[in-house]
């Protein structure tokens, strides 16, 4: 507390000097926002921060952060109907215990008011139970109420003009769509052909990738050497990995000029196999289409697939295709009964090498009714042969392979509503449609992943965590036997005259056990994320959704369980041993006393980490060392992260997952020792409204809405949280049965499936409202927006980064003449600069395998 009180007094003293550091979105041009314009000074921000409605923030600051604002409200919420409780349950449980009982001996103050200090099979105990009907009532009423505003706010940000509102993600496509061209003119058969714009399938790149991040990195290499000569007039210069010198801006440039010709070499020839795919794909269409009539199968089927039906314009085709060879072809099929004509678009193998780019050839066949069928067979065995021979000779691995994933998007809200909601195929997991997130939060690597490979790897991550899970018990475990002293004392004799010597010592015993708790919670959360990264997730989203998950029930098991049930054993051990029949009346007593445990650990995490978290001083200290090391010679390098150090000018990114799993496991505790311990409500409600200050003043003068995460979060830590009421339910039953109070728990028992049956009555359709945009506010929005909004902004979004920049150059690329006169210069030279950049190339190639 002291802690907390001097980082919070530093706060509001040096708060209005320094805006950059505490008035961020205020001080940087783009992340300006209305309600960060007013400062407020060095105390009125303290209540003028409350002024902000949720909307605004909704507005301002992101769904994610208002959201978040909204659950630590709620958490005011339930311990102030806890405190409400309390009226009744201190008096209780102060004068609920006979004579001769164990709870006599309770000499804890804050224990005689709580549970333990009632005794067993005592009609008091009913007073808990009209304590968890109230809290868990309410509980239930706040949970029903957040419902309303969330779908109103959910369906807001769903109408909003972002790219991931008119773009869904496809996984797992069926072999015949693997082509951007075939995939969106299913879409186009399924909706109207104005309803999507375009389509793009992943492909892999990971040649291309390394060759973009070597040449990312070059460009930084090579921006900072012109710094270097124009800020201290000389030819920078570095080592190769031999140690010879070479003069730094030549050798940069030609090695530059050499990944950006290969780069945009393999863009171009990925470029010319797409429009190769669609000029096949629109010949295998206008084939299918000439041999439909009376052509049927064996099924007694048409051989044109409802697909193709879409497709029965001719000047459609044309337009789609644009091309003079394909529109001869064409003609040559519709004007002459003696001939027809089939366009190859491959060269044949061990014939020439004449390039992808070049004209395909027309070849003339008679025509014949054999002979037409007997083309269509020709072409598709050509197309497999040259398919088999090109794998042959480049391998597998090659650029530009597709993948089963892609994206597709739509120009209306109606399609992509519509689109996300149909079942596309009778196979689970193909053709399966879902949002699509953000482009700067797609895992690329993981677009397209193999079912089989996606399944194994999500399977290996759950088992990973139930390891880690019974793993993490046992430092957690010897940690909560630190939290009483008497106890260490009893079992290392040599302690207590270490504690006669030093009486402080005692104090640091006590105050080690939250402190190593915070610690095992922040290695946790690395370990967790670690393991969330395995399991294959194709966008930050629902990777972080993955981790809440995660992080909220290791934290309610760990901290929660094994804190409250392991620490009472442990500090009971002896007693334990010596006459096992008292287990239940010391865990009856103990579990209640573990309240203290609680509180400390409560009060060191959350008013450190909000002392730290309102001073900014990670920040500032990271900051303070890029200024002293990294490049920094001009001001895109000054605000340029370097090592993980990022400036004062980078936006800070709220760890939501953290946040919310945090959120979770407060709201455990206080369902639980409300109805044990009333002081934990009086606890509970000043630190969340310590968290309300801490984040309200962070959201809207620190965090950026550029991670907002849309709500996804949402309706994950609503479930947990019911999870969490019933956890708690259980534990007060167990609790009040061991007090041996019948009665009492039996009474209790019906909140259980009182809650869960709340739980499936949400699950019907509230849930589900949730995450999809009605069709009536869908059409009223695209009504809205028809010929009103400008729709560019989708243009090319899910494309591949990668496949975007086919030549990069420095921002400060002062003479483009530079590499020609050096290569017209000393041969010499430029004999030895390109022996330089190969072994360069050499090694970097070497260490990346």
């Amino acid at each position: 507390g002291s802690i907390f009180a001097c980082l919070f007094t530093a706060y509001v003293v040096v708060r209005p000097w320094y805006p950059l550091v505490y008035n961020f979105t205020n001080s940087i041009r783009e992340y300006n926002t209305k309600i960060s314009v007013d400062h407020y000074g060095h105390i009125k921000w303290i209540w003028k921060i409350f002024r902000h409605s949720d909307d605004e923030l909704f507005e301002c600051c992101g769904l994610t952060a208002a959201i978040y604002i909204r659950f630590l409200r709620m958490g005011v919420k339930i311990a102030a109907v806890g405190i409400f409780n309390s009226l009744y349950l201190i008096p209780v449980n102060l004068t609920g215990c006979t004579e001769g009982d164990d709870c006599q001996f309770v000499t804890d103050r804050i224990a005689k008011i709580g549970l333990g200090n009632v005794s067993q099979g005592s009609y008091s105990l009913l007073a808990s139970t009209v304590a968890a009907y109230v809290i868990f009532g309410s509980t239930i009423y706040f949970i029903y109420q957040e419902f309303e505003w969330f779908t109103t706010a959910r369906h807001k940000f769903l109408c909003k003009p972002r790219p991931d509102n008119y773009t869904v993600f496809v996984a797992h496509i069926p072999k015949k769509y693997q082509s951007d061209i075939a995939l969106q003119e299913y879409f186009k058969s399924i909706f109207h052909q104005k309803d999507v714009l375009e389509a793009s399938i992943a492909r892999d790149l990971h040649h291309l990738q390394h060759k973009a991040a070597k040449r990312e990195k070059l460009v930084n290499d090579l921006e900072h050497a012109y710094n270097l000569r124009n800020a201290k007039s000389f030819e920078p210069t570095h080592l190769t990995a031999k140690g010879e010198k070479l003069q730094s801006i030549p050798t940069y440039s030609a090695e530059l000029e050499k990944l950006n010709n290969e780069i945009s070499d393999i863009i171009t020839k990925i470029e010319d196999k797409k429009e190769e795919d669609k000029r096949e794909f629109l010949e295998q269409l206008h084939l299918e289409q000439s041999h439909s009539d009376g052509d049927i199968g064996v099924d007694g089927s048409s051989r044109m697939n409802n697909f193709y039906q879409a497709f029965n314009s001719e000047s459609e085709m044309k337009k789609l295709v644009g091309d003079d060879t394909l529109e001869q072809s064409y003609q040559s099929h519709k004007n002459t009964e003696e001939q027809m004509g089939s366009l190859l678009t491959r060269s044949s193998v061990g014939e020439d090498t004449e390039t992808p780019n070049k004209k395909s050839k027309l070849l003339k066949i008679p025509d014949s009714a054999g002979l037409d069928k007997v083309s269509g067979v020709a072409l598709k065995g050509a197309k497999s042969a040259f398919t088999m021979a090109a794998s042959l000779i480049h391998g597998s691995d090659e650029d530009g392979k597709v993948r089963d994933g892609g994206f597709v998007t739509f120009t209306s809200l109606t399609a992509k509503a519509q689109c996300v909601q149909m079942i596309h195929h009778p196979e689970p997991f193909t053709f399966h449609v879902m949002d699509a997130p953000l482009p700067k939060d797609i895992f690329w690597d993981n677009v397209g992943l193999e079912h089989k490979k996606q399944q194994v790897q999500y399977l290996v991550a759950q088992v990973i965590t139930a390891a880690i899970c019974f793993l993490w018990v046992f430092p957690v475990s010897f940690v909560a036997s630190l939290s009483e002293v008497d106890n260490l004392k009893a079992l290392m004799p040599g302690l207590e005259n270490i504690i006669n010597d030093n009486p402080g010592f005692e104090q640091f015993l006590i105050q080690i056990n939250p402190l190593l708790l915070v610690l095992l919670k922040v290695l946790l959360q690395v370990v967790l994320r670690k393991v969330c990264e395995s399991e294959g997730h194709v966008s930050l989203s629902s990777l972080n959704a993955s981790l809440l998950a995660k992080l909220a029930l290791l934290m309610i098991i760990q901290i929660f369980f094994v804190q409250a049930i392991a620490g009472t054993f442990f500090a009971s051990l002896e007693e334990i041993l010596n006459d096992w029949t008292k287990v239940i009346a010391i865990l009856g007593t103990s579990v209640p006393e573990q309240v203290k445990s609680f509180i400390q650990y409560l009060l060191v995490n959350i008013l450190l980490s909000c002392g730290l978290e309102i001073l900014r001083i990670v920040t500032v200290v990271k900051a303070f060392i890029r200024t002293k090391v990294g490049p920094k010679l001009t001001e895109k390098e000054r605000n340029s992260v370097y090592m993980g150090l990022q400036p004062l000018t980078v936006p800070d990114e709220m760890d939501y997952p953290m946040a919310f799993a945090e959120i979770l496991l407060y709201l455990t505790i206080l369902l639980v020792y409300s109805c044990i311990a009333p002081i934990m409500s009086f606890v509970m409600l000043f630190l969340f409204m310590i968290l309300m200050v801490t984040y309200r003043n962070q959201i809207i003068y620190i965090y950026t809405s550029e991670n907002d995460l849309g709500g996804m979060l949402w309706e994950k830590t609503i479930k947990i949280l019911i999870f969490c009421m019933i956890v708690a339910q259980l534990t007060l039953i167990g609790v009040l049965s061991l007090k041996q109070s019948a009665i009492s728990s039996v009474l209790v028992v019906p909140l259980t499936p009182l809650t869960i049956l709340f739980a499936i009555y949400l699950s019907q359709q509230h849930f589900k409202v949730t995450q999809v945009l009605p069709s009536t506010l869908c059409k009223h929005e695209d009504t809205k927006n028809f010929g009103s909004i400008d729709l560019s902004f989708l243009k090319d979004q899910y494309m591949q980064p990668a496949l975007k920049t086919k030549e990069l150059l420095p921002s400060n690329f002062e003479d483009v003449g530079n590499l020609e006169d050096v290569e017209e210069g000393d041969e010499d030279f430029m004999e030895f600069t390109n022996d330089a950049i190969e072994e360069v190339i050499e090694v970097d190639e070497a260490s990346t395998l």
